[in-house]
């Protein structure tokens, strides 16, 4: 072990490079994966949930609702910008 540490020392100093190594490197393949990007979102039960409940969520989805709007207008808020998301 010491002595392939010494040689690649020895390799690098002198600018040779260790052709047994690049030899491995491009005798392996690459292969490209193509990911596809779909994401299911599981609605909660909205209509369950309190106005702050409901802000929590929003706020954990990025989306600042307005407490002062009916519990509906934030369902519908929180719906629609879940699904401008997908």
């Amino acid at each position: 072990m010491f002595r392939s540490i010494i040689s690649w020392f020895k390799n690098k100093r002198s600018g040779n490079e260790m052709p047994e190594q690049h030899s491995q490197l491009n005798n392996k393949q690459v292969e490209r994966v193509e990911v596809l990007k779909e994401v299911i979102v599981d609605m909660p039960d909205f209509q369950g949930m309190t106005k702050t409940d409901l802000d929590i969520y929003a706020r954990g989805v990025g989306l600042k609702l307005d407490k002062r709007n009916k519990k509906d207008t934030m369902i519908n808020d929180i719906k629609n910008h879940l699904t401008k998301e997908n």
